[in-house]
């Protein structure tokens, strides 16, 4: 990322979630003291950043809303509100569980887990539908159009959220962690508690299985092209490649080592080619798929990196770390 600027902050406990405003005006990272952090881009420079007080114990669960601010889950079992300026509304409230996977729909709705169910909420926080129950608890969700996909014990559920189809079952033995969709809706992939990433191909009904990782792999994400799926789960950024015959009986890309350090997050930028990962000691590392070319930064030396997010016109990179340490990568332009 060629002309961009940084800026480092510290914050007061460790940063849980990450993501950005949908308007891209300024960052947002979650931490485990139940706080809400903004950073404004337009005022990185300055170090100006404010926060709000939402949750009792962690905030767990984060993303933004398209009509501005973010929604966000916790220890406490509330989902809140928090609007672009006021305080933070509670939407819901479930006692004596924890709310750690959420996504956000572009129309304004809302998916999260809630034990062996995905509850949806429209964009005004009104609960509209419960989808479930499935296998065992969501561990993951991932949204495309009106396809949500969630990951559990022995595979996914694939569901048409517009009734066009059943819900689809999407079956591997084995615990699964964290499940991706790619940019054109066709593919699914998940991570096993085994260590692997399992594939399906929707429209071919085929399955693929790709190994061989050093831990579990805890993130996943397709690039902006669909043509590979980076990962986590070992002491290099595994992408595999998924252009024609896809990764069936091809090597991986093995991208910006670091000997016996793991990969711990992986996010891939929304319109171009590069991804971006953290590591185990506080390292985040940009490449550029095409080219594999890349560099690295330290976001800290206390500990691992726990969170990513770009912005959706790709201008901007926050990532944030265990001990509260955060950078803001920034690029000029419509888009980087």
């Amino acid at each position: 990322m060629q002309n961009a600027s940084r800026t480092n902050w510290k914050f007061d406990g460790y940063l849980t979630r990450a993501t950005v405003a949908w308007d891209c005006t300024e960052g947002a990272f979650g931490q485990a003291n139940g706080k809400l952090r903004r950073i404004p881009f337009a005022t990185v420079d300055q170090q100006v950043s404010s926060e709000t007080q939402v949750h009792k114990g962690g905030l767990t669960a984060l993303v933004a809303h398209p009509e501005g601010g973010y929604v966000s889950g916790g220890e406490d079992g509330r989902i809140m509100r928090i609007p672009a300026k006021g305080e933070p509304v509670e939407w819901a409230k479930h006692p004596h569980q924890w709310i750690e996977v959420m996504a956000a729909f572009p129309d304004g709705r809302i998916a999260y887990a809630l034990g062996k169910q995905v509850i949806l909420l429209d964009a005004s926080g009104t609960e509209t539908a419960r989808l479930g129950p499935h296998d065992s608890t969501v561990m993951d969700i991932a949204v495309h159009g009106d396809k949500l996909v969630a990951c559990h014990y022995n595979g996914a559920t694939l569901w048409a959220l517009d009734g066009s189809a059943e819900p689809r079952k999407l079956v591997w033995k084995g615990s699964h962690l964290a499940v991706a969709i790619n940019p054109e809706g066709t593919i699914v992939a998940t991570s096993t508690q085994e260590g692997d990433v399992h594939g399906w191909r929707l429209d071919e009904k085929r399955e693929m299985r790709m190994s061989g990782y050093q831990s579990k792999v805890k993130s996943l994400a397709f690039s902006a092209d669909g043509q590979w799926l980076c990962t986590s789960g070992a002491d290099v950024m595994v992408a595999w490649p998924f252009d024609g015959p896809g990764p069936e009986g091809r090597a991986p890309l093995e991208l910006v080592e670091i000997r016996n350090v793991m990969v711990t997050r992986v996010a891939a930028h929304p319109i171009s080619h590069f991804v971006a990962c953290g590591f185990e000691d506080g390292t985040l590392a940009m490449v550029d798929l095409k080219t594999q070319a890349g560099g690295k930064v330290q976001v800290t030396k206390r500990g691992p990196v726990t969170c990513l997010a770009w912005a959706r016109n790709g201008n901007h990179l926050i990532a944030g770390a265990d001990d509260g340490r955060a950078i803001v990568f920034s690029v000029p332009g419509p888009q980087a």
